[in-house]
């Protein structure tokens, strides 16, 4: 079987990549500058710590850190009038407009123990007043928690992580959010909340199960449990042994559970204080319970990364790729190429964050493994001390390995607020997505195909940064 390339993406990967990086090649390591938060205030960060993520390692690179470990919970919740052109996700034929209110309720909560380990949980519950008959959950709600636990010897470090996700919708484009704006945005993600201190514990793309199909709605969970270990070699070299072990199951639905396992191995060189290259090996297992299906999956890629401490983080690889097939009793093998890119950026009001991947996944719930081909990011920029905005966006491709068929999405969710007192703030969101099946589908595993718009006006409350001890 033919896997098709997607000849624009790539070089939209490709040149992002080449582009930041020749540009930072002529910035100096900045200054320890003051930190503009989405609330309007201003403070200076302690001095920084650079990110000391392995390149071949399972945890993203990123910005590096600053401030005390501390840690808080943040309460909030959010209500806001909607219009919504196609609540049912009926496709184009079956748009129709509704207007209803949602109501919303979330946490953060932050806990460190010591220096080596922390806990993270974001979620939020959602109380949407319109149901239809298709639409008939009033309820729908969002759970994310990541551990990240370390052991630090002489030369070796053992780093153990597992992120947890629930869910009634894919978490790729929104999780059932729309009309609410994002729960957080991407200056939260990557410089934390005020002077508290969030390092990166996001997983790489091959260790977490795509979600990047929009499906029925639905319960999900999916988990990633990592364990990796590093060595120091020399000053300069360090090699690192990952394994892995992942799910998505869908409880409540006749959509296809996934296990998937990784095992990768690799030697980081750093050439310079700014400059990593590293060399890896990946070998996945992809199992579909009760169907007889396998694939097992082997890449090499070579890795670069030019990172500056608390402005930017770039890294990316590319290589190889041998897939073998065995599904009822024939098997069938791929040979195509792999690769993966993340950009970090932060100056001052301003922060971006993208990523860029083509990966072999477990087909995201419609299919029994899927070359799958996606960007996602975001970008917050706080205009003053009381007007911000924020964009969240992604696009996806995804093609069956069995039947050759593809699922394409695009997403992009826009919010505009302005502070209008210590907590409180008016918020303007638009949200719009668009799915299409290359063929026509017959059963159970159809998706939504179509685009749905929604725009929304309302009110925020975000309480400050609590800190606990416990």
């Amino acid at each position: 079987m033919k896997i098709l390339d997607l000849g624009p993406l790539r070089a939209a990967i490709v040149m992002s990549l080449l582009s930041t990086t020749a540009w930072s090649q002529q910035q100096p390591p900045p200054p320890t500058p003051p930190l503009s938060t989405a609330s309007g205030s201003i403070v200076v960060p302690d001095a920084m710590a650079p990110d000391d993520h392995p390149l071949s390692g399972a945890i993203t690179p990123g910005l590096g850190t600053w401030g005390g470990r501390h840690s808080f919970y943040r309460p909030g919740f959010r209500i806001a009038e909607d219009l919504d052109t196609n609540p049912s996700l009926e496709g184009l034929e079956g748009s129709s407009l509704r207007g209803y209110c949602n109501m919303k309720g979330e946490l953060q909560f932050v806990q460190f123990w010591s220096n080596d380990a922390e806990m993270r949980y974001s979620g939020a519950i959602r109380y949407n007043t319109d149901a239809t008959q298709r639409v008939n959950e009033h309820f729908s709600d969002l759970q994310d928690l990541s551990l990240v636990k370390q052991f630090q010897g002489r030369r070796s470090t053992v780093v153990l992580s597992d992120q947890l996700y629930y869910s009634l919708y894919s978490n790729f484009a929104g999780a059932g959010m729309e009309g609410l704006g994002d729960l957080e945005t991407p200056l939260d993600q990557m410089t934390g909340l005020g002077t508290m201190q969030l390092s990166s514990t996001s997983l790489q793309q091959q260790y977490l199960p795509s979600q990047t199909v929009l499906t029925e709605r639905t319960s999900r969970i999916s988990n990633a449990a990592v364990g990796e270990l590093d060595y120091r070699l020399t000053g300069r070299g360090t090699a690192t042994v990952t394994a892995s072990y992942g799910l998505l199951q869908f409880p409540s639905a006749a959509l296809i559970d996934s296990n998937q396992s990784l095992i990768s191995a690799g030697y980081n060189y750093k050439r310079s204080a700014l400059d990593t290259f590293a060399l890896e090996y990946d070998f996945g297992y992809f199992r579909f319970p009760g169907e007889g299906t396998d694939i097992r999956n082997h890449f090499v890629q070579v890795e670069y990364s030019r990172r500056i401490t608390g402005r930017l983080s770039a890294s990316g690889g590319i290589g190889p790729q041998f897939t073998l097939v065995q599904a009822k009793q024939q098997e069938h093998s791929i040979v195509t190429w792999q690769g993966q890119g993340n950009i970090q950026y932060r100056q001052g009001r301003l922060a971006a964050r993208v990523g860029a991947s083509r990966l072999l996944t477990s087909g995201a719930g419609v299919a029994y493994g899927s070359q799958t081909e996606g960007v996602q990011g975001g970008l917050a920029y706080d205009m003053s001390r009381r007007l911000a905005s924020s964009l969240n966006f992604g696009l996806s491709r995804n093609q069956d390995l069995l039947t050759g068929r593809t699922i394409s999405l695009e997403y992009a969710n826009v919010t505009l607020t302005r502070r209008t007192g210590r907590y409180a703030t008016f918020f303007l969101t638009y949200y719009v997505a668009h799915q299409l099946s290359s063929e026509n589908c017959v059963g159970l595993l159809c998706q939504p195909t179509g685009t749905r718009q929604v725009g929304g006006i309302g009110f925020s409350w975000s309480y400050r940064p609590i800190p606990i001890n416990f």
